[in-house]
């Protein structure tokens, strides 16, 4: 059996245009993965292979499939032991899901706050900006000195 996985190649790919719209390219997509892709069902199993706690098959494989094995491993990572290849005795998957998920919650929060300091903070500097009798401030070279003497790029 031969698996195609399209990857980023070790050595950079060649493009060549030519004119009239003609488009080729030299490079190789043939990658033999080193690891054996596992279903869902093998992902669950390698969870309790390592001595995690499953309370419900199910549930695992329902976040498994909205989620990512890969995705939820690294909420795993402090409670895994590479030296034995085991997670911490007494690690549940539902500790890590709920860990995944106050993280998503926590993450969504803070871009919440962080957008609306964002849209107040520029609306504060145009009005600025304006009152100052400039309304084509963002394009002044003395505006632009003196946000760049404050490290503040304009682009």
């Amino acid at each position: 059996m031969s698996i195609i996985i399209l990857t980023e190649p070790t050595t950079p790919l060649i493009f060549h245009a030519q004119p009239g719209g003609t488009f080729s390219f030299t490079g190789c997509f043939m990658y033999q993965y080193p690891k054996q892709i596992l279903t869902i069902a093998q992902q669950v199993q390698s969870y309790i292979d390592a001595g995690m706690v499953i309370t419900s098959r199910a549930d695992v494989e329902k976040a498994l499939k909205s989620v990512g094995f890969y995705r939820l491993r690294g909420y795993s990572f402090h409670l895994y032991d590479n030296a034995t290849k085991k997670y911490v005795m007494g690690t549940k998957f539902e500790d890590i899901l709920k860990l995944y998920q106050f993280d998503q919650k926590l993450s969504a929060l803070i871009f919440s706050m962080i957008s609306k300091i964002e849209v107040a903070l520029r609306a504060r500097l145009v009005d600025a900006l304006l009152i100052h009798g400039e309304p084509l401030a963002f394009v002044s070279t003395r505006v632009i000195q003196v946000f760049a003497a404050s490290g503040i790029t304009i682009s």
